[in-house]
């Protein structure tokens, strides 16, 4: 119903464990959920990175590192980006469209 839920089916959402308002351990990706998606995910990501030429994976990569604090967020940030729009298109019946991306 919701992208955090994608997240977590896919192995891609941040979880930390907290008590009574303290946090009781470091964040880190939720264990739960199918890592075929995850693994999916990071090749769709790793060809994009890899190509050659100039595409919306690639591009929308690269700003995010230079938002994110560190590579492996912001390689995170776009495999959750990479589940969002194939999941948006299964469950809307679009086709792929590059520049929405």
């Amino acid at each position: 119903r919701r992208r955090s839920q994608v997240y977590k089916f896919c192995q891609l959402a941040v979880v930390s464990r907290s008590s009574a308002g303290q946090s009781v351990s470091r964040k880190r990706l939720d264990k739960q959920g199918y890592g075929e998606l995850k693994a999916m995910s990071y090749r769709a990501w790793l060809s994009a990175a890899n190509a050659t030429n100039d595409n919306e994976v690639k591009q929308f990569w690269k700003d995010s590192c230079r938002r994110a604090s560190s590579e492996r967020n912001a390689r995170l940030n776009t495999q959750r980006k990479i589940i969002n729009v194939m999941w948006s298109l299964w469950k809307n019946g679009r086709i792929y469209d590059p520049d929405k991306f």
